[in-house]
């Protein structure tokens, strides 16, 4: 009998487990969310303790539901043995799954400023609906992706170069945005094999022989 009681029941659970892992994150990040929009202003000067705790409380969950994503999809994803796709496949989607709940993390720092704070908000759909298309090989998805995840590097280097509309200055660089951004870095090294193999596959069936 084979593990999990096969590859569909496997696969089933894998996803399960990954869905499991982003509604806990998503909780996480509504709690946080949830948290600031609760601070009393101006806050007391007893409360930085309390910002503390709250705050690695709330990345630890955060952790933990990427993390159990991450198994989900290793599940939903690899056999035995992986292939090369199905590798890059699984590092594509939970990077984007990652990056994308980073992104949604980080909308409580930013809501003086709405519209940076929507911008967030549709990264992080937009990371986590494509992370959920790269569970199938899908080359427009591939495509998408990359052109989305270069963007939102572009964007960060040039929000730190010139001053964009609605802010005071150029944005500093902070820990988040620089896991973010090697995140998105490692996005596109997975996508780029993801777009080889599939122009290499596209090629050797044009090359092919017609069947007799």
């Amino acid at each position: 009998m084979t593990p999990f009681g096969g590859p569909k029941v496997r696969r089933r659970l894998g996803f399960e487990l990954l869905l499991v892992g982003l509604f806990i994150a998503m909780g996480a990040v509504a709690w946080d969310l949830s948290y600031v929009l609760g601070m009393p202003e101006p806050p007391g000067a007893h409360d930085d303790t309390e910002v503390m705790v709250h705050n690695a409380a709330a990345t630890a969950v955060l952790v933990v539901g990427v993390l159990l994503s991450m198994v989900g999809a290793r599940m939903f994803l690899l056999e035995r043995p992986a292939s090369r796709k199905a590798t890059a496949l699984f590092a594509a989607s939970t990077l984007m799954f990652a990056d994308g709940v980073l992104h949604f993390y980080v909308v409580s720092e930013h809501l003086a400023i709405l519209p940076f704070a929507v911008f967030f908000v549709a990264a992080g759909v937009a990371q986590i609906g494509l992370g959920f298309g790269l569970l199938k090989p899908r080359p427009f998805v591939y495509l998408l992706s990359t052109v989305l995840t270069i963007g939102l590097i572009g964007l960060f280097v040039l929000s730190r170069t010139v001053t964009l509309p609605y802010a005071e200055g150029p944005e500093e660089y902070e820990a988040l945005g620089l896991v973010s951004k090697a995140l998105e870095v490692a996005t596109i090294a997975a996508l780029g094999v993801l777009l080889y193999r599939w122009r290499a596959d596209a090629k050797a069936e044009a090359e092919a022989p017609p069947a007799a």
